[in-house]
C-alpha cells in the first residue's frame, strides 16, 4: 500500500470508520512485528509487544499532523516502546559476542534430512534464529540503529529524528554496531565466511536441543517475501550486510490481528 492510500485511511479512521482502521491495522502490523522480533529476539515476546504498540498507534491516531509520513511516525511510536520493553519484561543483561561465539562452535553436528526440502526449511530457521541472536549482543539503542540503518536501510536523517538522537550520533552507532557484527559473523559465521567452524546445517540439532527453535512453530520459518540468500550473498562484496539485509520477513502472528480487531470492536 503507497503512502497516499495508507494517509487516507488514517483520515478516515480519525473521522470514525472503523473499516478503514482496520484495514490499517492490518497493513502495518508486519513492519512492527518485524521490527519487534529483531529488538526482542523472542517470538512471544514479540507478538505481546506488537499488539500493544498497535494499540498505542490506535489510541494516538488523532494525533498523527501529517508533519512526516505515516511510516515514519509509526516507527517512531514503536521504536520510543520497544527501547524500554526489554526492561519491563526484566531483562538485564545482553548476551556478550564472546559467549554467543563460544556457543556457535560447540555442539556441532552432521544431521541426515529427509529430504531437500526439510533441509531448506530447518537451515532456514536457525539462520533467521542465529542473525535475530547476533542482533541481541547489541545494546538496545545500538541495536535499533542498527535494524534501522542497516536492515532497513533508513538514512541518518530519518533514522535520528525516530530515536530523538542527532545524526552525527546515529551515525556513530551504526558504524560502530557494523563492525562488531561484521568482525563477528567473520569470525563465526559459514555463511560469510566460508571457513568458519559453524554452519546453519550443523548447529540444527544443537539449535533443537537448546530450544533456540521449535520444529513445530512455523513463526521463523514462513514469510511473506522469503528469498534465496546463497545466490544474492554471491554477489555481495559485504557479506555480513547481505546476511541481514536479506533475512525473511515475517508475518504477524494472526492472534495479534484478531485481538487487536476485536479490542476496536469493543470499544
Amino acid at each position: 500500500m503507497n503512502q497516499e492510500n495508507m494517509e487516507e485511511l488514517v483520515s478516515q479512521s480519525v473521522q470514525g470508520s472503523k473499516t478503514a482502521l482496520n484495514r490499517l491495522i492490518y497493513h502495518i502490523q508486519d513492519d512492527i512485528f518485524n521490527l519487534a522480533l529483531r529488538m526482542l529476539g523472542k517470538p512471544e515476546d514479540s507478538r505481546d509487544a506488537t499488539q500493544e504498540i498497535l494499540l498505542k498507534i490506535v489510541t494516538h491516531l488523532s494525533g498523527f499532523r501529517g508533519e512526516s509520513n505515516f511510516r515514519t511516525w509509526y516507527y517512531r511510536i514503536a521504536c520510543n516502546y520497544l527501547l524500554n520493553y526489554r526492561q519491563k519484561l526484566g531483562y538485564n543483561k545482553n548476551i556478550s559476542f564472546d559467549e554467543l561465539g563460544s556457543i556457535l562452535e560447540s555442539g556441532l553436528s552432521e544431521m541426515s534430512f529427509q529430504d531437500e526440502q526439510e533441509k531448506r526449511l530447518l537451515t532456514e530457521k536457525v539462520k533467521t534464529a542465529c542473525t535475530i541472536g547476533i542482533l541481541q549482543c547489541l545494546t538496545e539503542e545500538a541495536r535499533l540503529v542498527y535494524i534501522l540503518g542497516e536492515i532497513l536501510q533508513m538514512n541518518s536523517v530519518s533514522g535520528s529524528k525516530l530515536l530523538d538522537i542527532n545524526e552525527a550520533n546515529f551515525r556513530q552507532l551504526l558504524s560502530r554496531s557494523r563492525k562488531k557484527i561484521t568482525s563477528f559473523t567473520q569470525s563465526y559465521c559459514g555463511i560469510v565466511n566460508p571457513n568458519a567452524k559453524c554452519s546453519c546445517a550443523k548447529a540444527v540439532t544443537r539449535a533443537v536441543n537448546a530450544g533456540f527453535i521449535n520444529l513445530k512453530d512455523p513463526t521463523l520459518a514462513i514469510s511473506r517475501n522469503n528469498v534465496v540468500l546463497k545466490s544474492k550473498l554471491d554477489m555481495l562484496v559485504d557479506r555480513t550486510k547481505g546476511l541481514f539485509q536479506n533475512t525473511p520477513s515475517f508475518a504477524a502472528p494472526e492472534e495479534v490481528w484478531l485481538e487487536v480487531k476485536s479490542l476496536l470492536e469493543t470499544n
